[in-house]
């Protein structure tokens, strides 16, 4: 994330551009970080974790439903 924030911010993919970042660029660079990290950590919970939970939770209820009708 941050190798894309530098990019984002100086518009380049040079290095010794982008290892020539001032003081002030800094905050910009770990803002726009830390935003791509929230987004993408919203997206991947939504789309990757959130279902797997569900399905979990899904497969507990069907042994916890099987196990009641077996008398186990």
């Amino acid at each position: 994330m941050v190798l894309i924030a530098a990019i984002l911010t100086f518009q380049t993919t040079d290095a010794s551009t982008i290892a020539m970042i001032s003081v002030p660029q800094l905050p910009c660079m770990f803002g726009i970080a830390a935003s791509l990290s929230l987004v993408l950590g919203i997206v991947l919970h939504i789309l990757i974790e959130q279902p797997m939970i569900d399905t979990g939770h899904a497969l507990l209820r069907k042994r916890a439903q099987a196990r009641s009708l077996t008398g186990g």
